[in-house]
């Protein structure tokens, strides 16, 4: 992933939204999706209005978690389906 220039404070560590520290323009979003968890399956989705979403099966070697590729959490519900817990827009799963 490339690395983001510099952040608005000069290259200090920020705490960000997640209780996070980052320096050098990185996000703790980007650190938590690339140095602590591993894709180990690939869902093209589709939302309620026909609209491509792609869900990511990741795994930390213990725990596992489903997100967007952005990194924002999506919760997978028993028949196969995941919300998005924000706006509760449900996907459905067309390819893995």
């Amino acid at each position: 992933m490339p690395r983001l220039g510099p952040i608005a404070d000069g290259g200090r560590k920020q705490n960000t939204a997640a209780g996070k520290t980052s320096s050098d323009g990185i996000t703790a979003l980007e650190e938590d999706m690339s140095a602590e968890w591993m894709n180990i399956q690939i869902m093209e989705c589709e939302d309620v209005v026909g609209r491509a979403v792609t869900v990511f099966r990741q795994s930390d070697g213990t725990h596992q978690r489903y997100v967007l590729g952005n990194g924002r959490k999506v919760e997978a519900n028993a028949d196969g389906t995941f919300v998005i817990p924000e706006t509760a827009m449900e996907l459905r799963v067309m390819g893995v």
